[in-house]
């Protein structure tokens, strides 16, 4: 009974550490009106939805990879990437997974200062 425990207690622990690395995701993408708003690590693009035409993409941070790593981790777990989007009026608010915020124009994809 014990060993059987202690395997159960093993693998919840396991199952718990791995899950605690979990990879970032792009946030699922942000449709208003006739436009859906995406996101692939630190670049949005907005399209469309009628002709499927992308009207702007813009680069938001220039890099996702940091300068070190730490090799105890998985690499692409210490990314950085865009996490959420979100829109007031015509700005559109983009939080990367280090918590950071940045604003763009909704209409052109110019990043605001």
């Amino acid at each position: 009974m014990n060993k059987i425990i202690f395997g159960l207690t093993f693998i919840l622990a396991m199952f718990t550490i791995e899950n605690s690395f979990a990879k970032i995701a792009d946030p699922e993408p942000f449709v208003l009106g006739n436009v859906t708003y995406s996101s692939h690590a630190n670049v949005i693009t907005a399209t469309d939805n009628k002709s499927g035409k992308q009207l702007w993409e813009t680069k938001v941070y220039p890099t996702v990879k940091p300068a070190k790593t730490n090799p105890a981790m998985e690499e692409d777990v210490q990314w950085n990437v865009i996490t959420q989007i979100t829109s007031k009026n015509n700005v559109l608010q983009i939080t990367d997974s280090k918590g950071k915020t940045y604003r763009l124009d909704r209409r052109n994809g110019k990043l605001l200062r």
